[in-house]
């Protein structure tokens, strides 16, 4: 996981999604800070986008901007990532589809004798990414909680401005 700083300078567009039975709550969205113009941004949750608001992003991996985990708005101190909470269904259902098919490997009856060992694994794998992800999101809340908020005396704020000039 890598944080980036920006100072957002300009909002280029902005569109929140609804939640449905398939996709979170999300709003896309396009910015310029500085130099830097990203024009297509995905974040969790439907937080405040404004021009000078100071932003500490958690990126995936470092300039990525497609691999947005999450972002606490420095100006307000709101925390905008996935929930932990969201990933715990596809915890208890895979594991749940592992155990039941993990059953029938030791169980006689022949219908699931094909299948259940495919299945099996299935689950197991799908358990592992569901945790895997439940994991990430707790990281990347920890990281972002622990940024300290900028002071109105601290005029170095954010931490790479130095090099952003």
């Amino acid at each position: 996981m890598h944080i980036e700083y920006v100072t957002i300078s300009r909002v280029i567009s902005l569109r929140r999604t609804e939640q449905s039975r398939y996709t979170r709550k999300q709003t896309v969205f396009g910015f310029e800070a500085g130099k830097l113009k990203k024009p297509y941004v995905t974040v969790a949750g439907w937080p405040r986008i404004e021009v000078g608001d100071s932003l500490a992003v958690a990126l995936k991996s470092a300039g990525d901007w497609q691999s947005v985990l999450g972002w606490r708005n420095l100006t307000t101190g709101e925390l905008s990532c996935s929930d932990p909470v969201d990933r715990l269904q596809g915890v208890i259902l895979s594991v749940g589809m592992a155990v039941y098919f993990g059953y029938s490997l030791v169980d006689s009856d022949p219908d699931y004798l094909f299948w259940a060992p495919f299945l099996t694994l299935v689950g197991i794998w799908l358990s592992g990414m569901s945790t895997h992800g439940m994991i990430r999101a707790f990281k990347t809340r920890a990281a972002l909680r622990a940024l300290p908020l900028p002071s109105a005396a601290d005029a170095k704020f954010p931490p790479n401005a130095e090099s952003e000039a």
